[in-house]
């Protein structure tokens, strides 16, 4: 029989799962106690989850979610960053601080419900933020606009002109 303990690990964990909008799976062999304090502190600035979890217990909690294939990426000690509301953002945090600590390295990721390796995880941390899309969407819709006041403006100096 199940340890109550562990039954209620597991419960948790998959409701975390099947709540999640990106999980990232990682290894955080090399990281020391300093490195990975800083590492959950960039992720609580940003609401997002990190947490060591054991192979058997995340094996249970993925046995009824859609994705339970990620199981093929559990191999040695691994961490969860579970973001609830914007997929990419952990993405973007690991790829970072990867590239200042050389640690820790991404296994795979699970986004919206489909699982990606490494590779094509590191494609989606470079994709532009939901901020930057949106922005960039602003400043395309603004343009027309400014161009015509602007030829506006022309027109009526050059009329201005003319009077004078």
């Amino acid at each position: 029989m199940a340890h109550p303990k562990k039954v209620a690990v597991v419960e948790e964990l998959n409701k975390k799962l099947s709540e999640a909008k990106g999980i990232y799976l990682t290894d955080f062999v090399g990281l020391d106690v300093e490195l990975m304090n800083l590492l959950r502190k960039q992720f609580r600035a940003q609401s997002i989850e990190y947490k060591v979890v054991k192979n058997t217990l995340l094996k249970r909690a993925l046995k009824d979610l859609p994705f339970r294939d990620v199981e093929r990426f559990l191999k040695g000690p691994n961490a969860l960053a579970i973001s609830y509301d914007d997929p990419i953002k952990p993405a973007k945090i690991l790829t970072n601080f990867k590239k200042k600590y050389e640690k820790p390295e991404i296994k795979a990721s699970v986004i919206e419900g489909h699982i990606f390796d490494l590779e094509e995880t590191k494609a989606i941390a470079e994709l532009p933020s939901k901020e930057e899309l949106i922005a960039k969407l602003i400043m395309i819709l603004q343009s027309p606009i400014y161009r015509l006041v602007f030829t506006l403006q022309g027109v009526l100096r050059n009329f201005l002109y003319v009077l004078n």
